[in-house]
């Protein structure tokens, strides 16, 4: 997966707007994977809990992850979401 391709998000700061961030993290809730904000921003997150994964499992992560940033893109560009 290329996250350059999606436009809620800046390879150098992470996602651009806070707002975008937290609307990645309950979408990616929505399908079941978890993940944990930083501790100073809502921009950057990570995938909890860190563990071993097989191939299938991180395939579907991909999957389910890729699905939601670009619901995320959609919200952004129809203006439901703020981006910045």
């Amino acid at each position: 997966m290329s996250w350059s391709k999606f436009a809620v998000w800046d390879c150098s700061s992470g996602f651009v707007s806070e707002a975008v961030g937290y609307a990645v993290a309950t979408g990616l809730f929505a399908e079941g994977i978890l993940t944990a904000g930083t501790l100073f921003s809502a921009e950057t997150f990570r995938f909890e809990p860190p563990a071993t994964l097989t191939q299938a499992q991180l395939d579907q992560i991909i999957e389910r992850t890729e699905r939601v940033l670009l619901r995320v893109q959609t919200q952004v560009r129809d203006g439901a979401l703020v981006s910045a």
